[in-house]
């Protein structure tokens, strides 16, 4: 009866995660932390609905905790995810220096997690773009666009090295 039970959580919070119902997923998610039946994988994922719930939220701290315990929880895209968001929370805080350090954590332990990171990359332009570092803003971005083979990726870091590109121009006129 109670792997059943655990066997059901299982499938509804996948399926709620899948479909981004995040809220709708919370109680789920605490009650399957809460199972002693609860295997790391499911851990992983309720840690990640529910921060997904604060992030939304725009509680960051609550987000980042949750996030944390994903991460600490072991190796997996979960895992890979966990690392990017709170990279990016930091980038959203203005926290530049912290964000840097997190997205290349990301992509020196994310592993083969592509997607995560490639989304990494188009932080780390981000964070020098921020910073008024545009050379290495694009460089970073042009690496992306010529090197990423998820399509949706390519075009978030060619608009991205578009503005950067611009900004540049705009910069080395006002030198002149």
């Amino acid at each position: 009866q109670a792997d059943v039970k655990l066997e059901a959580m299982r499938g509804l919070l996948r399926a709620q995660y899948k479909l981004d119902k995040f809220a709708d997923a919370v109680p789920n998610a605490q009650e399957l932390l809460q199972n002693k039946g609860a295997a790391t994988d499911d851990k992983m994922i309720a840690n990640l609905v529910l921060a997904k719930h604060s992030h939304a939220k725009n509680d960051l701290s609550l987000a980042s905790g949750y996030y944390r315990n994903v991460v600490s929880l072991g190796k997996s895209e979960f895992a890979a995810e966990a690392r990017y968001r709170l990279a990016e929370i930091l980038f959203t805080q203005d926290k530049l220096a912290e964000a840097e350090k997190a997205a290349l954590d990301v992509i020196n332990k994310a592993g083969s997690y592509e997607y995560w990171i490639t989304k990494s990359y188009i932080l780390l332009g981000d964070v020098y773009f921020r910073q008024k570092d545009y050379f290495n803003a694009e460089a970073t971005l042009r690496s992306v666009v010529e090197n990423a083979t998820i399509a949706e990726l390519k075009a978030e870091a060619q608009q991205k090295l578009d503005k950067v590109i611009e900004e540049k121009n705009k910069n080395s006129k006002i030198g002149e």
